[in-house]
């Protein structure tokens, strides 16, 4: 073979070689493990709070669904944004055959189309400021066992971007991609476990989906809420100590109102006791320059 004829063969193996090489630095990048974490989060009793999903990724992101469920449901649930009823096409097959078919046909005909009404929980999830707030689709679906209750024990996040320009780029430290909510419940002041871990499982219903489409493993890190002790002389719940407190105890007290979420944070002498002192007390304290309620330690008392 003469030299000029050995140049496109040369051209062609050098195009080859480069292509390959591409590819397998695309293929050893998917060996590569991103990393998912859920940050730890602290909070009060009978409240709503944010919970933040991070990603440290060495590959673009394009997509991924996640499951999230938790290790304490009877502590919080997540926050439910709204219930929706979802028309579902389903199709009804009649069987009309009235005896053996020959060559082994079957016989089943379509009889009618009808439509199925799903209740479909939908949770609140929040972007904002995050690389995933320009995806074409982040949508979070609840619990669907009883969407009647407001109990929701886990979420399923699902988002995808289409195109290079809305890819989450290769990024070495974490960072924010969305936020859900979850509510933290009344808390008896015996209660000592105060903690919630949020399990995703990596594979199965939770995973990355590159800018290829391919799936894109990741290593997941546990994230835990707790929900701190109430406090002092907070008896509606809402962390702060003003004349909505004093209200609630004499509602409380006098109106058959209902009693504080939170046990102890009506107590606000520490006499183990919910009474017209704490009322007294919290007067004294907001108006009257008094001292700061102490931890209480209510057991049970109150209303006399």
């Amino acid at each position: 073979m003469r030299p000029k004829d050995l140049k496109p063969v040369v051209i062609l193996l050098a195009l080859a070689f480069i292509f390959f090489l591409l590819e397998a630095d695309r293929i050893c990048a998917q060996t590569d493990s991103a990393d998912v974490a859920i940050n730890y989060r602290s909070a009060y009793p009978n409240s709503v709070v944010d919970v933040e999903v991070q990603l440290k990724n060495p590959m673009p992101i394009n997509g991924f669904q996640f499951m999230i469920t938790v290790s304490n449901s009877d502590l919080i649930n997540f926050f439910t944004d709204s219930v929706v009823t979802e028309l579902v096409p389903d199709t009804v097959w009649q069987d009309t055959c009235t005896g053996p078919e020959p060559h082994g046909d079957t016989c089943f005909i379509v009889d009618s189309v009808r439509v199925l009404e799903l209740l479909v929980r939908f949770c609140h999830i929040d972007t904002a400021g995050s690389p995933t707030s320009q995806w074409n689709l982040m949508e979070c679906h609840g619990d669907t066992g009883d969407v009647s209750s407001p109990e929701c024990n886990w979420i399923e996040v699902v988002g995808f971007g289409v195109g290079d320009s809305v890819s989450i780029p290769p990024n070495p430290n974490y960072q924010t991609i969305f936020r859900f909510w979850v509510e933290v419940g009344c808390i008896s002041d015996t209660s000592t476990d105060r903690n919630v871990s949020f399990y995703m499982t990596p594979g199965g219903n939770s995973f990355l989906s590159d800018n290829h489409g391919d799936v894109a493993p990741f290593r997941y890190h546990q994230g835990d809420l707790t929900a701190w002790w109430s406090v002092p002389g907070d008896a509606n719940g809402d962390s702060v100590v003003n004349v909505g407190d004093i209200t609630y105890l004499v509602t409380f007290l006098y109106r058959n109102g209902p009693p504080p979420c939170i046990p102890e944070a009506g107590d606000a002498t520490g006499d183990c006791d919910v009474n017209v002192g704490d009322v007294t007390y919290l007067v004294t304290y907001l108006y009257r320059d008094g001292p700061a309620p102490v931890p209480g330690c209510w057991h049970g008392f109150g209303k006399e």
